[in-house]
């Protein structure tokens, strides 16, 4: 099989996912007690999920590992694609 071309998803180029992404942190955090909104997510946009948990989780004083806040918002981002994913126009 040859190949004549590799399509790549730099995420947010072909998907509309970041409001999917902002909607999923702000929910998650509140589960954990703080409430945040969309003009908070701005300051976040084009850092990964790792950096933005840590962030929080030492100016925030939470009580959760890292890795385990990042999976905690990594499954529900990946449900909510499922149901409210979509592309780009064209």
């Amino acid at each position: 099989m040859t190949f004549h071309a590799l399509l790549s998803d730099l995420d947010g180029t072909l998907a509309d996912t970041e409001p999917i992404h902002a909607n999923t942190w702000i929910e998650v955090l509140a589960g954990h007690g703080l409430q945040f909104d969309h003009n908070w997510f701005q300051q976040w946009v084009g850092t990964s999920d790792y950096y933005l948990a840590k962030q929080v989780i030492e100016r925030h004083g939470l009580n959760i590992d890292v890795k385990a806040l990042q999976v905690e918002k990594r499954d529900l981002f990946r449900q909510r694609v499922v149901e409210e994913g979509r592309l780009f126009p064209g």
